[in-house]
């Protein structure tokens, strides 16, 4: 059973690939109406399974504008809002390289990658996404090259150190993040490709003893990267360019994010629940932050260290606890 990581349901009737071309069309149609730029966004990405690239980048462009016009408009979550406009911006551009490569204009998709890790780089939240799109364009390449190749296992021991570099950008601030699993799931994968291409450069030179012990390990990693592919539902196989679905985790519940200053801690309320804060590090509080409102916590009360917070949303009766930012 497979499982539609944009719209949230099990396939069971039909084909992955033709579920993700009939939600692609429905949530498009519906984003051409709507001004809620998560709602843009989450089209963005549904053309992006669909393969609809062009629709998909120029989606990316009108979530950056709405996020934009929400900013102006809601003071209180202004800090969110044009820390997702800018995102939307990179992924804009990630979009285009990554149109760029399904045309092999190798040239154009490295300057639109580039321009593109130039954003993540300028956020607070968002900075490990550069290593990872590089990453992905890198797998990208690397999958449609001959196995074998001295050219084909640099592609992938460069994609495996950009996706090292990625998760411990990420990890500093929240280990449990689920884009975690993600990465995870293509360093296995990218492992993988790299012993299955040490194996066919030994069976080439006649080494046949080493050539059947590297593709025996890298079934058993292809094997790992099943489970974490599972895990974070992720279609086998594909490259995810934009794994964020900060979409679907504020979609009828709270979503708590954080931004550090030099002596506060902003707790902005961008969900559609109202959030009750319990937790903020070592420091138990109740604070309840409404929908769209946010507020503030003095942060020489709190420990060095990893600091995570742990919010309720009466509403859904769940709880939440995420990483912020490490205090040094």
């Amino acid at each position: 059973m497979e499982y539609c990581n944009v719209c949230g349901i099990e396939i069971r009737s039909q084909s992955l690939s033709a579920h993700q071309k009939i939600c692609a069309t429905e949530i498009y149609t519906l984003a051409k109406k709507s001004i809620d730029p998560f709602f843009h966004w989450k089209a963005a990405v549904a053309l992006d399974r669909a393969i609809q690239l062009q629709e998909s980048e120029s989606e990316f462009r009108n979530a950056a504008q709405y996020f934009f016009d929400l900013g102006s408009n809601l003071h209180a979550v202004e800090k969110a809002m044009f820390e997702y406009s800018t995102l939307m911006d990179a992924f804009s551009n990630s979009a285009l390289g990554r149109r760029f490569l399904a045309n092999e204009q190798f040239e154009e998709a490295a300057n639109s990658l580039t321009r593109a890790g130039e954003i993540f780089r300028s956020t607070l939240h968002f900075a490990f996404l550069a290593p990872y799109v590089s990453a992905c364009a890198t797998l990208a390449t690397a999958i449609q090259m001959p196995s074998g190749e001295q050219d084909t296992l640099q592609a992938y021991k460069n994609a495996i150190a950009l996706l090292e570099q990625a998760k411990f950008t990420l990890s500093f601030r929240d280990e449990t993040h689920p884009v975690i699993t993600v990465i995870d799931a293509y360093l296995k994968f990218s492992i993988s490709g790299a012993l299955l291409t040490e194996a066919a450069a030994s069976l080439a030179s006649g080494s046949k003893e080493d050539a059947v012990d590297k593709e025996s390990r890298s079934a058993q990693l292809r094997h790992e990267y099943e489970h974490f592919a599972k895990r974070a539902r992720l279609p086998l196989d594909t490259i995810e360019f934009f794994p964020l679905r900060d979409f679907a985790r504020r979609e009828h519940s709270a979503f708590v994010v954080t931004f550090p200053e030099t002596d506060k801690l902003w707790l902005l309320n961008i969900g559609e629940n109202p959030a009750m804060i319990q937790m903020i590090g070592n420091v138990e509080t109740n604070m309840q932050i409404e929908v769209q409102s946010s507020t503030s916590f003095d942060l020489k009360n709190l420990a060095k260290g990893k600091i995570r917070m742990e919010y309720f949303d009466p509403v859904k009766n769940q709880k939440y606890n995420e990483g912020c930012l490490t205090l040094i």
